[in-house]
């Protein structure tokens, strides 16, 4: 009886001190995996921008232009007007790449003029300068581009203009041979030589520059002829050809072995 007594006085004692009750009592915890958060906002992807490498195209390089030496048709004969010109200063030049020929008669050079009644001395100048040397050219043949000039002036007339269409170097025992075509773009002579200007010759007493003929070059003296080229049946006097030109005519008999020890 007295242990039931106790027991009730404990359980009084319990119920009037809530703060012991709490103490003791443990509540347990649970989750619903729900979670009262405020909402995360992701941070937006930034790509970096694409940069394309550049696009390297290689150079283009032209192939070289190569222009076949000078022919004239087969049917081709030289007629008047002639001019026939000797040098006898070193007015022939290879220089630069370019080719030139200048007869300059206070020089001592001169000029003769056949147009149908044979040679008549005149006093005529004689300029040429050629387009640049073109690539593939060797000592043995040299080759210019088209676009080069000629003019023949008396005093300050301007007989004759052309532009150049072609012209060859073309190496020979005492020097070299050379052949050239034109258009005529003005001058008094302008109609008589039209596009069927042609112009060859010998150059000799060749001096080279330096060792080597294409980079320096060479001065000499030469004599040919500049006159027109016709391939009808059209009557009108003929002009020595550049193959009929004789060496003997030039006096150049003794020039041949001194250009052979200067081309060795």
């Amino acid at each position: 009886m007295r242990y039931l007594n106790g027991v009730a006085a404990f359980a009084l004692a319990a119920l009037l001190s809530p703060s012991v009750a709490r103490a003791e009592i443990v509540y347990p915890v649970t989750w619903d995996g729900v979670c009262d958060c405020p909402p995360t906002t992701a941070p937006p992807v930034v790509n970096p921008p694409v940069v394309n490498p550049p696009i390297v195209t290689p150079p283009v390089t032209p192939p070289p232009v190569v222009t076949p030496p000078v022919n004239f048709p087969s049917n081709a004969r030289f007629t008047t007007p002639n001019f026939n010109y000797v040098q006898a200063s070193h007015g022939t030049a290879l220089a630069g790449g370019r080719f030139a020929i200048v007869v300059n008669q206070s020089l001592g050079d001169s000029v003769a003029l056949n147009t149908g009644e044979g040679y008549v001395p005149t006093n005529a100048n004689v300029s040429i300068l050629s387009g640049q040397m073109l690539e593939g050219s060797t000592a043995q043949l040299i080759q210019f581009a088209p676009g080069g000039t000629i003019t023949i002036t008396e005093g300050t007339t301007i007989l004759l203009q052309g532009q150049i269409t072609g012209l060859t170097l073309e190496q020979s025992l005492v020097g070299y041979d050379y052949t050239m075509t034109f258009t005529a773009t003005g001058g008094e002579m302008k109609n008589q030589f039209g596009s069927q200007g042609a112009a060859f010759g010998l150059i000799y007493n060749v001096d080279v520059v330096g060792n080597d003929v294409l980079t320096g070059g060479f001065t000499a003296q030469s004599k040919g002829d500049i006159t027109r080229f016709a391939t009808d049946n059209t009557p009108g006097p003929a002009v020595p050809e550049p193959a009929t030109l004789a060496l003997v005519a030039m006096g150049l008999g003794g020039i041949v072995a001194r250009s052979r020890r200067r081309f060795a």
